[in-house]
């Protein structure tokens, strides 16, 4: 509704997506859980990280250490941005 009113609107999980086909990420995960979550050509198998990090807490907490910053500054980057449009 804020957006058809001209919000900006963030979303986290879109960020997430983003950030995780990001290479740096990607060689964090593929060090972490090998290569076995990724797909021949080199992309993220989301299945597979799923299977393997979800069935386990701590796993999920890595997962959460290696995706959750970048996530929050590319939030902080689209905040400062829609503030300066804001304010033009």
């Amino acid at each position: 509704m804020l957006e058809s009113l001209g919000a900006m609107v963030i979303n986290a999980d879109e960020i997430a997506h983003e950030v995780v086909g990001r290479a740096a990420v990607l060689r964090r995960i593929a060090r972490r859980w090998r290569r076995e979550v990724l797909k021949i050509d080199g992309a993220l198998d989301r299945r597979r990280l799923a299977a393997v990090v979800f069935a386990d807490p701590q796993e999920v907490r890595a997962l959460e250490a290696i995706v959750h910053p970048p996530v929050l500054r590319e939030i902080r980057s689209r905040i400062r941005r829609a503030g300066r449009m804001a304010f033009r």
